[in-house]
């Protein structure tokens, strides 16, 4: 894929670091476009019962767009990492906190292949790693433009900055991408957390494992996303994939 994503000018202050970081952290990264990938609803079945039920409530066509590529896109990749059919991997997503089945999928059966899913009604990624958990996030600069989301994005020391709409957007996907490695995508306020920094091993929470995050230059300008691993790193190198057909 291009590389041109763009550094935003100014970012706000960072969480603490973690020390030490050593060692080099490696995971891929795959990407298709919703509008683009014209075959994949017609590559549903592998998809398991609940997987077709939440597409099958997601009345918006390009929420399920969406939502239909990247989970049949999740499949093949996977498959391929593990040698298997996409409608045989099973994950389990029961959520830590109350037990449904709305937590972070983890493969069954293949404990070291650590996985995780983002979406935007313009863009899907699927990330993997086998070196520790992984969290991916990708999103909309635009989608930062409403006037509550520095009360439930931004930490308060950093309301006060002047920060353009990429770098809040910036904020906001580091965020979420250390919070899903840390198994905390659906426990943590994010507006509590101060920023990672990329390329920093950092104690995002005090009670969990350090986290070192990189920016994904996604080269469209109109995107940003972040990768994360639940491990100190002194390096995470992403290897970047376009999805086959996109």
């Amino acid at each position: 894929m291009r590389h041109s994503g763009v550094v935003p000018p100014s970012v706000p202050p960072r969480a603490p670091d973690a020390a030490p970081a050593s060692g080099v952290g490696r995971a891929d990264a795959w990407f298709a476009h919703p509008g683009r990938s014209v075959a994949w609803e017609r590559r549903l079945g592998p998809l398991d019962p609940l997987e077709r039920g939440r597409l099958a409530a997601l009345r918006e066509p390009m929420a399920a767009r969406a939502y239909a590529v990247l989970h049949v896109l999740a499949r093949d990749v996977l498959g391929q990492v593990v040698g298997a059919k996409p409608g045989q991997l099973v994950f389990d997503r029961t959520c830590a906190r109350c037990g449904d089945e709305h937590g972070s999928p983890r493969l069954v059966g293949h404990p070291g292949v650590h996985v995780s899913l983002s979406r935007t009604p313009d863009l899907v990624a699927v990330a993997v790693s086998t070196d520790a958990p992984v969290g991916v996030d990708v999103e909309r600069v635009a989608a930062t433009r409403f006037a509550g989301f520095d009360g439930v994005a931004m930490h308060p020391s950093e309301r006060s900055r002047d920060l353009d709409d990429a770098a809040r957007a910036v904020s906001w996907v580091r965020k979420e991408a250390a919070l899903k490695a840390l198994g905390a995508g659906f426990v943590v306020d994010p507006a509590a957390l101060r920023t990672p920094q990329p390329g920093r091993a950092v104690l995002v929470l005090p009670d969990r494992p350090p986290v070192t995050v990189v920016d994904l230059p996604l080269g469209d300008g109109g995107h940003v996303g972040a990768l994360a691993l639940a491990a100190a790193y002194g390096t995470v190198e992403v290897t970047a994939h376009e999805a086959p057909g996109d």
